[in-house]
Parts: structure tokens; C-alpha cells; sequence
């Protein structure tokens, strides 16, 4: 990401952090009975027929596989009043088709023309569940409708699809039902996810550092308004106003740049309401215990964090033409991007790891 851009979306973050922060720091605020109520009152959004099969399942977590797919571990960010929790899951193209890709060969003439474009629709079921003690119980549902289109020159039906959709939900642990299910009803798919979300009261009384969830991000672009309804996206991720699209699988090429962006939950704000974040960063290969990359150190004004990191080293070279640096790009292999954190306010501490390669 260039310095433009950079400076571009650091503001964007300062901004969203101004407008949330006043609630990710709050002590939580009681409830009158009535607003309690209103919450405990949770509107149906799975049709029975799907219900039935998610609570088959749930206490066994085991999936149903008429439509297969996975969901890999959830990320989640700050939110007004909540944690916005960000789900993802992968499927095959193909079990994602519900219409034909091609008109009918009976139906075909010598004009017949091949889409340009294939659809297809389904539904997203997604049930949230809190575990207390043990047991589960229904907490929130939501319905996605999810129309979809690919390039039909491109379209690979054995390639697999990352999609993500997001919801806001308070501090706790949970287990996600997820359900993809064709039009008609009649091929439903369903995995589960536990998952937790951290209490920001609690890390503040325990004095505790701790960081939203490490991913390296490919591109952020920024929208002109957030989203305001649940939606199904194919790659990327929204926040706010920011269109995100993580980097999972984490194999980057010799001479790019490692960018990250995550959230420090715990920081303490001096007596002018203001951060001073140092953060240290340093790359590991393997078990070697010293460092084969390593930045100036970083101090930031916001808990909110979003930086690139060119994964070159700076070698002096001294030889008998005299010192000179040079610029070499890590060689492939397997890394750890190890993350050093000081609350310079408090004194508090914490360090965390982002596994990377390095493929020619």
C-alpha cells in the first residue's frame, strides 16, 4: 500500500475510532425491564424446515453436508456498543448452482450464443447461539438472500469461493449455526463455529492487553456510507466505511509487503484522552531464535493499527569499495510476524505471532 493510500485509510481509522470509542471503553450500562425485554424478543428468520435441522445438530456440532462447506475462523473489530463479528466460510462454485449454467442442448440452435454471465441464488440461514455453562440457547438469527454472478469464460466449478457477511453482537461466547440452502428448500447445508467475543470491561478491570485478530490485508478501499443491512460478500469484508480484503492464506512473493491491521483492546488514554501505542515488529524464520527483519520501533496515537510492512532487508555491505547498503527481499520459507505491544499510559504489555510465507 503506497503512503498516499496509507495516510488515507490511518485517518479513516482515527475517525471511526473517535466515533466509537467512547463505547468501547464504558462500563456497561444497566437496563430498565422494558429494554430488556425488547432484546430478549428475538424476530424468527429460519424457516422451520431448517430450524429443525440446525437443532439436530448443534449439540454434536455435526454438519450437514447436502451443501458442503467450511467456515474458517471469524475475525471481529470494535462497534458501537458491540463487537463486530466478521464470519467467513468456503464452497465450491459448483455446489453453489442452482440454475442451469448453459440454456438446454435441446433448446440450442446454431444462433444460441453462450452467457456471457452465470447466476445463481441461494439462501444463508445464520443462527447465533450463547453457551453458558455448557449449554446453548438462541440468541440472534438473521436471513441473507444472496444473488450471485461469475464470468462464464472464467467460471471454474471445482474452484472454491470465500465469502463473508458480518454482525454485531456484545461480549460472550457463542456457537454460529450457518445454513446455505437452495432456493426450494431442498438441499440445505449447515456447520457450526464457536467462537468468543472479549468483554472490553473486563480486560480494562484485569489490565490486560489484547489485540483483535492478526490477518494480513490485501487491499482496503473506502465506501461512501456503511452498510446497514446483513450482506453476503464474495472476498472482502465491510467496516464501517471500509471495504477490507484479508489475505488468508498468508504466501506472499520475495519483495512484497506484509500489511496488517488490527485493534489493541485494553489501552488506557492519558488525563488529555489521548493514546501512545508503542508497537514493535520483527520477523522470525523457523525456530531461529534471533530475528531476520526487524522495523524502528512505532508509537501510535489510537488503539486502531493498520501498517505496511515491506518484507526487505537492509544489509551493510563492507568491502574494499567501501560501505554501502543493500536492499534484499526475504528468500522463501515459512516466517513469523511476532508483534511487541506497549501501553506507554499504563505500562501494559503483549505480544503477538502472524504465521506467513515467503513462494517464489
Amino acid at each position: 500500500m503506497n503512503f498516499k493510500k496509507f495516510l488515507a485509510v490511518s485517518l479513516t481509522l482515527i475517525t471511526i475510532f473517535m466515533l466509537t470509542a467512547n463505547f468501547i471503553q464504558a462500563e456497561p450500562q444497566k437496563k430498565d425491564k422494558k429494554d430488556q425485554q425488547k432484546e430478549e424478543r428475538t424476530p424468527i428468520y429460519i424457516p422451520p424446515e431448517v430450524k429443525v435441522l440446525i437443532t439436530q445438530g448443534i449439540n454434536g456440532r455435526i454438519a450437514r453436508v447436502d451443501i458442503p462447506f467450511n467456515i474458517i475462523p471469524n475475525l471481529f473489530l470494535p462497534a458501537k456498543n458491540n463487537i463486530y463479528g466478521v464470519f467467513y466460510f468456503k464452497a465450491k462454485n459448483g455446489d453453489l448452482l442452482f440454475t442451469p449454467a448453459t440454456p438446454p442442448a435441446a433448446k440450442q440452435t446454431e444462433n444460441t450464443q453462450a452467457p456471457s454471465e452465470i447466476k445463481t441464488e441461494f439462501h444463508v440461514f445464520a443462527q447465533f447461539n450463547k453457551i453458558d455453562n455448557n449449554k446453548t440457547s438462541v440468541f440472534k438469527e438473521t436471513y441473507i438472500p444472496v444473488e450471485l454472478k461469475w464470468d462464464a469464460s472464467t467460471f471454474d466449478p471445482e474452484a472454491e469461493s470465500l465469502f463473508s457477511f458480518s454482525y454485531p453482537l456484545p461480549a460472550g461466547k457463542y456457537v454460529l449455526a450457518l445454513a446455505v440452502a437452495s432456493p426450494d428448500l431442498k438441499k440445505i447445508g449447515i456447520n457450526y463455529h464457536e467462537f468468543a467475543l472479549p468483554d472490553a470491561a473486563v480486560l480494562y478491570q484485569e489490565k490486560r492487553l489484547e489485540t483483535t485478530p492478526l490477518f494480513l490485508v490485501r487491499k482496503i478501499e473506502e465506501m461512501q456510507a456503511a452498510e446497514t443491512i446483513v450482506q453476503l460478500h464474495q472476498d472482502y469484508f465491510t467496516w464501517s466505511i471500509l471495504k477490507i480484503y484479508p489475505d488468508f492464506v498468508a504466501k506472499l512473493k520475495p519483495g512484497d509487503t506484509a500489511d496488517i491491521l488490527f485493534y489493541i483492546y485494553g489501552a488506557n488514554s492519558d488525563e488529555q484522552q489521548k493514546f501512545s501505542v508503542e508497537v514493535n515488529y520483527e520477523v522470525k524464520k523457523g525456530d531461529e531464535p534471533n530475528p531476520v527483519l526487524r522495523w524502528a520501533s512505532r508509537t501510535y496515537e489510537t488503539p486502531f493499527i493498520e501498517q505496511p510492512l515491506p518484507l526487505v532487508k537492509t544489509l551493510i555491505i563492507k568491502d574494499d569499495k567501501g560501505e554501502r547498503q543493500e536492499q534484499k527481499p526475504l528468500e522463501p520459507g515459512s516466517y513469523n510476524l511476532v508483534i511487541k505491544i506497549t501501553d506507554k499510559v499504563s505500562g501494559l504489555s503483549t505480544e503477538q505471532e502472524l504465521a506467513f510465507e515467503i513462494v517464489e
